[in-house]
């Protein structure tokens, strides 16, 4: 298991960086964007109002892994990869931004819608979870804090989820925690959690067909937030 975990890492990480996440949609690199140079004179039907600047999009994922995960990134140790997509499936412009050493084997990604600034997706991998022993589940209250600093900058309120721990696909020293919003279902996300190192690797949204799946597959018990 271990050893097909540490296959499936680096080849997801080139799928990330290849397609983004999405299709290869036409893409803007390398420059601050407004709304006008990001639409220019096309009619792409998207919502388009504060497209968030290439340089904003930057400085608010550096501060979620600072202050969300205490993962502090000095943007001149690593390679960058950062382009503007846009998801058709969504309507949205999005900002794919990645951070990458050694051949991918660590990285720091963030997937954020350019209009809203929410986050798509946030993944990681780093040297302290390259190499990982048996690790066991963790407790609601060590979800819970792993969880608050996280969801503080995202800006979810921890009382309007409640939290469906499965398990892994990756291997036993990963979990997953569904988070479910209890008044508006549209807003669920899946975690994604290291156990050896108590470490959040995975952080995205989850449509309601994938989330009945995975609580399906696992057997998964229902538990609110802050539940000891």
């Amino acid at each position: 298991m271990k050893k097909s975990f540490k296959i499936l890492v680096p080849l997801l990480f080139m799928a990330i960086l290849l397609t983004g996440c999405t299709k290869p949609f036409d893409h803007y690199e390398d420059k601050l964007y407004s709304e006008k140079t990001v639409l220019g004179d096309k009619n792409l039907n998207t919502k388009a109002t504060n497209v968030l600047t290439r340089e904003n999009a930057i400085k608010k994922v550096l501060d979620i892994f600072d202050k969300g995960l205490n993962i502090k990134i000095d943007r001149t140790n690593f390679t960058e990869n950062i382009k503007l997509f846009k998801d058709y499936s969504i309507d949205s412009l999005q900002w794919h931004i990645t951070w990458y050493e050694d051949y991918g084997k660590i990285f720091y990604s963030c997937v954020l819608d350019s209009s809203t600034g929410n986050i798509m997706q946030l993944q990681l991998n780093t040297k302290s979870n390259l190499n990982n022993n048996p690790a066991s589940r963790l407790s609601i209250l060590e979800i819970t804090n792993l969880l608050k600093p996280l969801l503080k900058q995202l800006q979810l309120d921890v009382n309007n989820y409640t939290i469906v721990p499965t398990s892994s696909y990756y291997s036993d020293n990963y979990m997953n925690v569904i988070l479910c919003n209890k008044k508006n279902q549209t807003k669920e996300y899946i975690v994604t959690i290291d156990l050896s190192n108590k470490l959040i690797v995975n952080f995205f949204s989850l449509n309601n067909q994938a989330i009945n799946s995975e609580k399906a597959t696992n057997g998964s018990q229902q538990i609110q937030i802050g539940e000891k």
